[in-house]
């Protein structure tokens, strides 16, 4: 034998025979996973409180190639899964009327740019709640089709990306 591992892919590979052992499989499948988000998410968020033990995230935009907005130290925009998990490590416990808020910045830059440029195409597209990128795509390379881009976005086609850099280079040029 080899060393002892609980990787993911050597646990995997185990096929558990009887009661005892499924269930020893199980506690080692926790174990991981909640080892993984104590590293993940629990650990970073220690080292980055402040001297009240508040979480004060740095909002930069350099960080990412595209030029959007992102939390660094830590990148609480990770943090919204698991739930109960980020809520543990977010709120503090003499604030349990605190709520975590969510904003979908979906597309944020583009909504802006649309306004600030009042294109009607895209202010109508973000209006009638439709996705940004399959509606370029059916524009682009299916004549308008929306039931067939939203398929192809769904089966990962490269076109929907390639319309992601069109809209996002657009405004970053």
């Amino acid at each position: 034998g080899g060393a002892l591992s609980t990787a993911e892919e050597t646990v995997n590979r185990l096929n558990p025979r009887g009661k005892k052992q499924k269930r020893a499989l199980k506690l080692v499948q926790l174990y991981r996973s909640t080892h993984k988000m104590w590293k993940t998410y629990a650990v970073k968020a220690l080292e980055c409180l402040d001297a009240d033990d508040y979480l004060h995230p740095h909002w930069r935009q350099e960080t990412v190639v595209t030029g959007r907005l992102a939390a660094v130290n830590p990148a609480i925009q990770t943090y919204h899964r698991p739930p109960a998990f980020t809520r543990s490590i977010i709120v503090p416990p003499e604030k349990p009327e605190w709520v975590i808020g969510h904003l979908d910045g979906s597309n944020m830059e583009l909504r802006v740019a649309g306004h600030l440029s009042k294109d009607e195409w895209l202010i109508e597209t973000f209006r009638a709640g439709r996705n940004v990128h399959v509606a370029t795509m059916a524009d682009l390379f299916l004549n308008g089709d929306m039931a067939a881009a939203k398929l192809a976005k769904d089966k990962g086609d490269r076109r929907y990306t390639i319309c992601k850099n069109v809209n996002f280079g657009t405004i970053y040029l």
